[in-house]
């Protein structure tokens, strides 16, 4: 946020932190625990006939979570007529997202904040239970585990009401990330391409878990303001667009 502070001083941030009992919260507690951005989103005009322009930057799984509480939240408000010729720009930057739901890559991020190698130990036992728990339940009741449809959801060209398929997303990923496999990440970009969605990917080799700021801060920070650098060229392009649509 400080270095948004630099980019960016007269942006207005909105910060939604994740937390890792979400995993095993009721999709309603969930929902309660996002729904105060959503006053801070309407002081900020995003829901109304004169929205600003919006960069959207998710941090890992949680992150992707928190960003679908929104989605839900979001549509369920009835969205004005926007009133600008010139639509907002807008743009998603996906760090370290999506991981897949594998038992290996699960307890490594779960027990990521434990340095203590025995209590890391300890604690995957409790841990493999109950991943072992829901994926017996997804296979019983034919559901797809809350990776899967965090994966699903993420593909969504209208996952907050004013993305669409045009709305520029980069990938930022790493071939060092232990909690999310750069295997996982590039198959769902495989399949943001193959429906049309427009994704930019940006491999980095070294780097550790949602770490690729620091790792090499000026390629991340650049990829970053070349992104909504597209953003703006993308919103310019469709006010042109409009416009000789309209002369036609």
């Amino acid at each position: 946020m400080t270095k948004y502070n630099t980019l960016y001083p007269g942006a207005t941030q909105v910060l939604v932190l994740s937390r890792q009992s979400a995993t095993w919260a009721s999709q309603q507690n969930n929902l309660d625990a996002v729904r105060p951005a959503i006053d801070v989103l309407k002081d900020a005009g995003i829901l109304g006939s004169l929205p600003p322009n919006v960069l959207v930057h998710v941090f890992s799984n949680g992150g992707a979570r928190q960003l679908t509480f929104l989605s839900d939240l979001l549509h369920k408000i009835p969205q004005p007529p926007v009133s600008q010729a010139t639509p907002p720009a807008e743009c998603l930057i996906l760090d370290s997202v999506p991981g897949n739901a594998g038992l290996a890559t699960s307890l490594r991020a779960f027990t990521a904040p434990i340095k203590f190698l025995p209590l890391k130990w300890l604690a995957a036992v409790p841990l493999t239970i109950l991943w072992c728990a829901m994926v017996g339940v997804s296979k019983l009741t034919g559901k797809p585990d809350i990776i899967e449809v965090l994966r699903q959801r993420l593909n969504d060209p209208n996952i907050l009401p004013w993305s669409s398929a045009k709305t520029p997303r980069v990938y930022i990923y790493s071939k060092d990330d232990q909690v999310v496999p750069s295997y996982a990440v590039e198959e769902h970009i495989a399949t943001a391409r193959s429906q049309k969605l427009t994704v930019t990917a940006e491999l980095f080799l070294r780097s550790a878990h949602v770490a690729h700021a620091r790792a090499d801060p000026d390629r991340y920070w650049s990829i970053v303001t070349n992104t909504w650098a597209d953003a703006l060229k993308s919103q310019a392009a469709g006010t042109v667009s409009d416009e000789q649509s309209g002369r036609s």
